[in-house]
């Protein structure tokens, strides 16, 4: 009786040892799993960056080739918008490219500084949002004072904008280094009708650009319409969105692109970087 209780308390014992070993094995090649997959997440990662530095050089290229063959005009009817790609499958995942005029709305830092212009701009669509003209003048004063907008968001704090306020300016305004016009052939519908004093006149600009892809000083002249002041035809800022997806790793940044006069010819440089999203997707629950 004894004997078979002892040998019943020894395979007991023997059971719990082979069980932990067992859970510790189990937990060590766990660990050992999900370390593999940090790395390749890891690996991935860096691999996306990568790729999205030779997507900003694949626009840089069309924006300087663009800038050399026609320096007069910018519309999306040109070779530059042809960078957009859906999102193509490369080794291990995909990429995909968007590209816009960043010059299509109204940039509140022309209100900044010693020389500010466009003030009457702004009231124009303060009006059309039914933005209170105190809300308004604050916003004048705080380029005027604090110097330009790094975002458009910064205006909630320094001008006090409520969010709804902010989303109906966003349709109109945004904030940009230095002060370029709006390009009329990158402004939304509701923003060019706006400017033109003139529906009829807006109309018949706008379907110009509809057919043609683009409007010219001529069109105005045709249209018997004073192009209105801070209104031009081309654009120094574009704004480009790369998103590369690879094994668990998603990564979009969205780069501000400036095209200017170099010492040695036409330049095109990133001037900001903001991450749109980086995710590293958690390998499976053991």
């Amino acid at each position: 009786m004894t004997r078979d209780h002892d040998s019943g308390l020894i395979l007991i014992n023997v059971l719990v040892i082979l069980s932990l070993a067992a859970t510790v094995v189990y937990v060590m090649l766990t660990l050992a799993d999900l370390a593999i997959a940090r790395s390749q997440a890891f690996s991935a990662a860096g691999e996306g960056l990568a790729l999205i530095q030779g997507g900003e050089q694949f626009a840089i290229a069309a924006l300087r080739r663009d800038m050399i063959d026609a320096p007069d005009s910018d519309n999306p009817a040109e070779p530059w918008k042809r960078v957009e790609q859906e999102a193509i499958d490369i080794p291990g995942g995909t990429i995909e490219l968007r590209i816009e005029d960043a010059q299509g709305l109204f940039n509140l830092n022309t209100l900044a500084g010693a020389t500010p212009r466009g003030e009457g701009i702004l009231r124009l669509i303060g009006e059309a949002i039914d933005l209170p003209p105190q809300i308004v003048a604050r916003i004048v004063t705080s380029l005027q004072f604090d110097g330009p907008l790094p975002r458009i968001e910064d205006l909630r704090d320094r001008a006090g904008l409520s969010p709804e306020d902010l989303s109906n300016l966003s349709r109109f305004a945004t904030a940009l280094p230095g002060k370029g016009e709006v390009n009329a052939n990158a402004a939304p519908v509701e923003l060019l009708t706006l400017l033109i004093d003139s529906p009829a006149q807006a109309r018949m600009l706008l379907a110009r650009r509809a057919r043609a892809g683009f409007l010219t000083p001529a069109d105005f002249e045709t249209a018997q319409v004073e192009p209105p002041p801070g209104v031009g035809y081309r654009s120094d800022l574009y704004r480009l969105r790369t998103t590369v997806r690879l094994g668990p790793t998603v990564q979009s940044v969205e780069s501000l692109l400036l095209r200017h006069d170099g010492p040695t010819g036409p330049e095109v440089v990133v001037i900001g970087r903001r991450n749109a999203l980086a995710v590293v997707a958690p390998p499976p629950s053991p």
